[in-house]
């Protein structure tokens, strides 16, 4: 069985799906595309992209999402984008504009408006707080 629990963003929905041996494979290959080869930090990436990836239909791929993560795949795109926009902005004096198109958005405001949507703050916000947060833990 799939370990969705494992990874913070991965949970599952609060009423508990039971998955097929077909659904499982397939959770599975979902979970590399997203951790591995990160297929979400290419803009255009959809529905459609992941569905041919995994050679089944929209229809089965939202809702295997759907049950198991308890978003959707949009949301769940997104959430793996501010993931990484995290990592970037806490390690990196990296511009917030090329953070956004790094990780997936195609648009500065799209990824300051989903940020802020997921984090409660805009990218800018949480870069400072982060690294304000670093210098407590390692004073010099």
């Amino acid at each position: 069985a799939i370990d969705l629990e494992a990874e913070p963003r991965l949970r599952l929905s609060s009423a508990p799906a039971v998955f097929s041996a077909q659904d499982e494979i397939l959770l599975g290959r979902i979970r590399e595309l997203m951790e591995v080869q990160k297929v979400y930090h290419e803009q255009t990436f959809s529905r459609t992209d992941l569905a041919r990836e995994l050679d089944c239909s929209e229809s089965v791929l939202s809702r295997l999402i759907n049950q198991a993560y308890g978003k959707s795949l949009p949301r769940l795109l997104n959430e793996y984008r501010v993931e990484d926009a995290k990592r970037l902005l806490a390690t990196s004096e990296t511009p917030i504009q090329v953070v956004a198109f790094e990780v997936g958005f195609n648009s500065l405001a799209s990824f300051n408006r989903v940020f802020k949507e997921i984090e409660g703050q805009p990218p800018s916000s949480w870069r400072e707080s982060a690294q304000r947060r670093e210098v407590e833990r390692n004073p010099a």
